[in-house]
């Protein structure tokens, strides 16, 4: 008999006490968050999860696709995979959305696979965020890196909506640093695919675009970085399988 999956627990009450605590130590330690190219919410489908896929720079950007998540559908819960050591070191994440996994135990990622699934049918309506890198890396590194770990959510969530999202540091005129998140066009992606390379590369053309738009000293609050169409991806530079914004099986 197969194990039930347990169903993730986003609690909107552990949420907002947690961030009331936590949002003046953010706001200390970073400069400002910048979020471009932010896709009008009327992009976003109802009736399918949303999954923002992104590089990982800092121990952060968790907490910058929940700021991401609240601008785009604030009434959606958000959950996070994360590495199960740090889920057993902060209890209260799991109260906060995160799903933990252990990459090396194939056991520990079925286990994930099902808690999403049963996330699904109990309401399609929520965000997962996710690093396909693994570990933390300067945005500048090409290729990315993605894993293709990824490819087992997409499966387990399709149909769904991805959404590629660039993250970047820079010390601007302040000594905390401000964090840029430069978000890609909304991709729907209606059956399951293998689609971390093409992640990857949408990824880097938003990165590519804001680090351009940085030496050129243009990236302001919901800004497209230089040459972008407006939502996100580079015009005329998006792989043919996802230019039209789906991705094919």
């Amino acid at each position: 008999m197969k194990a039930r999956a347990q169903l993730p627990r986003f609690s909107p009450f552990a949420a907002r006490c947690f961030e009331t605590v936590f949002l003046p130590l953010r706001n200390m330690r970073l400069g400002e968050i910048r979020l471009l190219n932010q896709p009008a919410p009327e992009t976003i489908p109802p009736g399918r999860p949303v999954l923002l896929v992104g590089n990982h720079v800092s121990n952060w950007d968790g907490f910058l696709f929940r700021e991401a998540q609240r601008r785009l559908r604030p009434d959606w819960p958000i959950f996070s995979v994360m590495l199960e050591k740090e889920l057993a070191a902060r209890p209260l994440f799991r109260r906060l959305g995160g799903i933990g996994i252990d990459p090396a135990s194939p056991a520990s990622i079925a286990k994930a696979l099902r808690s999403v699934r049963a996330l699904r049918a109990a309401n399609p309506e929520f965000f997962l965020s996710y690093f396909p890198q693994g570990d933390i890396y300067p945005s500048f590194k090409r290729p990315l890196g993605f894993l293709g770990g990824v490819d087992f959510f997409v499966r387990a969530l399709a149909p769904l909506t991805v959404i590629p999202v660039g993250m970047h540091m820079e010390p601007m005129q302040k000594l905390a640093p401000t964090f840029f998140v430069c978000m890609g066009r909304p991709m729907r992606i209606d059956r399951p695919s293998q689609v971390h390379r093409v992640l990857e590369s949408l990824v880097e053309m938003e990165l590519d675009g804001l680090h351009a738009r940085l030496s050129a000293g243009m990236a302001q609050d919901g800004e497209a970085p230089g040459g972008e169409a407006p939502g996100g991806t580079a015009a005329g530079k998006a792989p043919a399988a996802v230019a039209s914004g789906s991705v094919p099986a």
